[in-house]
């Protein structure tokens, strides 16, 4: 089969057709494509929920990683003309660490290799959190992005990126913390870098100072290398954490603290033992404070919806749209809510504006988007406006392709508290607010 005849929009789709595993190779001659069994996956399965995570998304990011370095060992193991002396970082770890960063270190001869496991039904860039790249002890010589296909039971290596081309070639989220660049950019030729690794070739890792263009955070300096923290200031850290959103523990400390607290391992162990729970359906966060946002104070995972810009357009990602009237919010903030497993890790936007009404209301408007590349809500999610005692008094629920719901505009007094609900059959996540 010729490859040169498909488009890559086509390649990506060729990757979700009912393929063997023969055909695959056909179609991506230069990529590498493995196989995993239905009982591999259930072990996978298995070794997961023996631990205490702290919350869906993060034990689903421990089956992908585990599914895929486990495969990914295998096969380096099968092949017997490989000549690597391979050691896994951190691998007894390894679980926990999985509950608060996806991918996986491997130390090949002289050479270091960080796995980005990504389940997704178009895999159009690689994301690498900013975590394997500026911090210097767990940045990798080189950077392998891989696409799980869990349906079909393969996983596809599409290719790498040096270190030096992902600081040099790749954007910046500011949103998620992570770099990013086109599929199409990755290396395909594993041969070559099978050949670098085994001979150790350009194995001298040159760290770069942080870019400021590409960071939208003015304040980030070129001193980004985590520091040792005291006890004192550690222990405030860890409080913060505890009341933020667990859903994604990473982005709710400045990127310089964060670091110091998970490569410091006492630090990271207590990080660990502090959020660990029972598996739970129902997550909420702490109560958010609508009037400090009248200040630009946004926390525990919001943000001005102006930060959300997307990066091909350069207009912002999300709007409100559908409302009939014309006096606009004066203040709008969008969370990304995390839907775990029930939806293979993908993501809902949600949508707070508000517009002061006198002295002692607040007009408040709420939608929910499809996050990222999705066009449409997943079918059947509902949305939801709760009193102080949970009595429901509003609820909306997507149909099939709906780009978004929405509820009916409401006011609400100062000093008075709400809860909106987005929930997806047994799960979901509850967000309090006060307006103080």
């Amino acid at each position: 089969m010729d490859r040169t005849k498909y488009s890559p929009y086509l390649l990506n789709e060729v990757s979700q057709m009912s393929f063997t595993i023969d055909d695959l190779t056909a179609i991506y001659p230069n990529q590498l494509l493995l196989e995993f069994t239905s009982k591999e996956q259930k072990q996978a399965w298995q070794e997961i929920q023996a631990i205490n995570y702290i919350s869906v998304t993060a034990c689903w990011h421990m089956y992908l990683n585990y599914l895929c370095l486990h495969t990914l060992l295998n096969y380096l193991e099968r092949e017997q003309y490989f000549n690597f002396n391979s050691q896994v970082w951190k691998q007894s770890d390894l679980p926990n660490f999985w509950q608060i960063l996806t991918g996986t270190a491997i130390k090949l001869n002289r050479q270091r290799l960080i796995i980005l496991p990504k389940e997704e039904k178009s895999y159009s860039e690689l994301r690498v959190p900013r975590e394997w790249v500026d911090i210097p002890s767990w940045a990798g010589n080189y950077y392998l992005g891989i696409e799980m296909n869990l349906q079909q039971g393969w996983m596809r290596v599409l290719g790498y990126v040096t270190y030096e081309q992902l600081r040099k070639n790749s954007k910046y989220d500011s949103v998620d913390e992570t770099y990013y660049l086109p599929a199409e950019d990755l290396n395909e030729e594993l041969t070559a870098l099978w050949t670098m690794v085994e001979f150790a070739l350009d194995c001298q890792l040159q760290l770069k100072p942080l870019s400021l263009g590409k960071l939208a955070n003015s304040e980030e300096t070129s001193d980004y290398f985590p520091t040792s923290l005291s006890a004192e200031r550690a222990t405030a850290l860890l409080t913060r954490l505890n009341r933020g959103d667990r859903g994604c523990l990473r982005l709710n400390l400045p990127f310089k603290e964060w670091a110091a607290l998970i490569t410091d391992d006492r630090w990271r162990q207590k990080l660990y033992q502090q959020h660990k729970l029972m598996q739970t359906f129902r997550l909420s966060t702490s109560t958010i404070n609508l009037s400090q946002w009248l200040q630009g104070k946004f926390s525990l995972g919001w943000q001005p919806l102006t930060k959300f810009i997307n990066s091909a357009t350069g207009v912002p990602a999300y709007a409100f749209r559908g409302f009939s009237e014309s006096i606009p919010s004066t203040i709008e903030g969008v969370k990304l809510l995390d839907l775990g497993m029930q939806l293979g890790n993908r993501s809902v936007a949600l949508l707070i504006g508000m517009t002061p009404e006198g002295e002692n209301k607040i007009g408040i408007r709420v939608q929910l988007h499809p996050a990222r590349e999705e066009s449409y809500l997943p079918a059947n999610i509902k949305l939801a406006l709760l009193n102080r005692s949970g009595e429901t008094l509003q609820e909306f629920q997507a149909r099939n392709q709906d780009e978004l719901i929405q509820l009916k505009r409401f006011t609400c007094a100062r000093k008075k508290r709400f809860s909106i609900r987005v929930a997806l059959n047994s799960y979901s996540i509850t967000e309090e607010f006060a307006i103080d």
